[in-house]
């Protein structure tokens, strides 16, 4: 499914004040796609997924699927956040199929889907495992398949590894990669970390500070499928370059802007 972001905006009100955290912003994702959204702190990267997500309404613009809005619909795409959210007091195979049993799938024919693709992405043998017995990756992996199996063709994942440490976080993204292209799934991406972008992404889109806007598009021109090689790759470490100075313009231009309001006040 294609999905386009047509001139979404957002201001917040409180009391008497407005606060404009994303300007009007246009981004097209084609079906099957992987695609980043990097940007400063604040610039409004999680508030774009909760509007794609349906969970927050924009102040402009709209969100299509295959031409058609989803504005302020629930449950259109997939969304996974930072923490897992997995239920403590559910089996890893509980948690995973907690999505099917919302759809309405009966639970014996829900774990029936779900069990080969415990075997397939590594978590066979902990289907009856809580949580809490579980590692951070074990946990993320989980948590995406949960994710993943609620079927929704449009996947938004708000930096799903950020809390991990890099060797895990290295092997969460090759395994997500692998994942991807079985299911051939569109998904959206936000990251605060280059390298965790050029190596997933067919396309990076760059937010301004806050307020965002679209401040460049990257088309990453990599092979797939791709292993860890290739961040040693010139290609690599050039776009790498590429992407850390648009990054580095950006945070200078908002500390000189913070500095020019602070001799304001």
């Amino acid at each position: 499914m294609k999905l386009e972001i047509k001139e979404v905006g957002k201001v917040f009100q409180k009391g008497g004040t407005f606060t404009e955290v994303l300007k009007p912003t246009s981004i097209q994702i084609d079906k099957g796609t992987f695609v980043s959204v990097v940007g400063p702190s604040g610039c409004g990267k999680s508030t774009l997924f909760n509007i794609i997500a349906g969970l927050t309404k924009p102040s402009s613009g709209d969100v299509l699927v295959d031409g058609r809005s989803i504005l302020n619909q629930n449950g259109q795409v997939g969304y996974m956040l930072q923490k897992d959210l997995l239920l403590p007091w559910r089996s890893i195979i509980h948690n995973i199929i907690l999505g099917l049993e919302i759809k309405g799938m009966n639970k014996k024919s829900a774990i029936a889907q779900a069990m080969p693709l415990l075997e397939r992405y590594g978590l066979k043998g902990f289907e009856h495992h809580f949580p809490a017995e579980l590692s951070g990756g074990m946990r993320q992996r989980a948590a995406l398949l949960r994710t993943f199996l609620y079927d929704a063709e449009i996947m938004l994942l708000d930096e799903p590894f950020a809390a991990l440490d890099a060797q895990t976080k290295g092997q969460m993204q090759s395994w997500l990669l692998r994942m991807w292209e079985d299911v051939e799934k569109t998904i959206m991406f936000v990251t605060h970390d280059i390298d965790e972008a050029l190596f997933l992404s067919d396309t990076i889109y760059v937010l301004s500070a806050r307020p965002g806007s679209v401040k460049a598009v990257l088309s990453v021109e990599l092979e797939r499928p791709r292993s860890r090689d290739v961040l040693l790759t010139t290609e690599f470490l050039e776009m790498k370059r590429t992407l850390f100075n648009l990054l580095a313009q950006e945070e200078k231009e908002e500390e000189q802007s913070e500095g020019g309001e602070r001799k304001g006040t």
